[in-house]
């Protein structure tokens, strides 16, 4: 998913007020933005990016036209979702991808130990392959494991089955 400087503000900005509320934004199919609170979206219409006006009314809009001059309040200043349809004008708006802007980070995201490459998308590097390889070689032990012991379980049920009333009619020939 391709994002934007401005979106990832937007979230951070409304991660930071409103930390417990699980906002995120997706890409929906037509390729506009969603911001999402708990899993729902806010509005039904897709948008061409998510902005935070902080020199403005200091509220997170979706941004209708490429220049910013239309834009819908989404959350307003406080961090509360906006009922209703209101529209703005952003003049501070400029759109610009993240992977054109983050790639001075993305090194020093790479290097960090805390960051997971899951998340982040990144390659794996050659030690992560490893270990990946490793991993997949115990689990699918174990699985084998498994199943042979349940195997070897059915087997010694159904020889039961067969030698339990085969000892009792000897026991009750001898005895």
């Amino acid at each position: 998913m391709a994002t934007t400087v401005s979106s990832q503000k937007a979230l951070s900005h409304l991660k930071s007020i409103r930390p417990n509320d699980g906002w995120s934004i997706v890409r929906s199919d037509d390729g506009g933005m969603k911001l999402l609170r708990r899993s729902v979206p806010l509005s039904d219409v897709s948008f061409l990016d998510i902005h935070f006006d902080g020199n403005g009314n200091g509220a997170v809009v979706g941004v209708l036209t490429r220049d910013g001059s239309e834009c819908q309040v989404l959350v307003s200043q406080d961090g509360k979702p906006v009922n209703g349809v209101q529209t703005v004008s952003v003049s501070n708006y400029e759109y610009k991808t993240a992977a054109a802007t983050t790639s001075a980070t993305a090194s020093a995201t790479r290097s960090s130990t805390t960051t997971s490459t899951t998340t982040t998308g990144e390659p794996l590097s050659d030690a992560d392959k490893q270990l990946m390889e490793e991993y997949t070689k115990y689990a699918l032990m174990a699985i084998g494991a498994v199943i042979a012991l349940k195997v070897l379980a059915s087997s010694m049920m159904s020889i039961l089955v067969v030698l339990l009333p085969l000892l009792y009619l000897y026991g009750l020939s001898t005895c």
